[in-house]
């Protein structure tokens, strides 16, 4: 996995507030270097760096689920860096058999009580990253979501169904 020139805009402009809208983010960090993509290694000692001057604490780890609702985990940011980054991290199915109150809907051959409810890899999109205008110190990541066991992407996510929908 690599980040790309666009993601590593992305990810120092979302920290250091190179955007519009700065929110008093002025961390210069050094980009001089002319490649064109910065490997999972390079992107996690960026964060690591960040993390240790303090611009960035928190990292959004999310997924949308059949709702559009933002589901996910929080991950210090040295721990988003060093684990997340590189080996992605899981849910539940549940997640997308549920109703808006999350009760558990009946009749999903996907996931159900009768069929069991597995496990989910979530696999970061660097070229999502985003700094969470709301939270201090907090990036913003989405995720693509792949079945565990088969590794292939989930169909009934929604970015699954995008990109489907795109490629035909």
């Amino acid at each position: 996995m690599f980040l790309s020139s666009v993601a590593r805009t992305r990810l120092v402009s979302a920290v250091c507030g190179t955007s519009r809208r700065t929110h008093g983010f002025n961390f210069n960090y050094n980009l001089s270097r002319s490649f064109s993509a910065v490997n999972v290694t390079e992107g996690a000692e960026i964060l690591n760096d960040l993390s240790v001057s303090g611009k960035v604490d928190t990292v959004i780890v999310g997924y949308t689920d059949l709702y559009g609702r933002l589901l996910g985990k929080r991950y210090d940011a040295d721990c988003f860096a060093n684990e997340c980054l590189k080996n992605g991290t899981h849910a539940c199915t549940y997640t997308f058999a549920v109703d808006m109150p999350m009760n558990p809907l009946e009749g999903f051959d996907f996931a159900s009580w009768d069929k069991g409810f597995g496990d989910l890899h979530l696999v970061p999109d660097t070229n999502s990253l985003r700094r969470a205008a709301w939270l201090d110190r907090t990036l913003l990541i989405l995720c693509d979501v792949y079945d565990s066991t088969t590794h292939d992407l989930i169909p009934i996510a929604p970015r699954s169904l995008l990109r489907n929908m795109l490629s035909q």
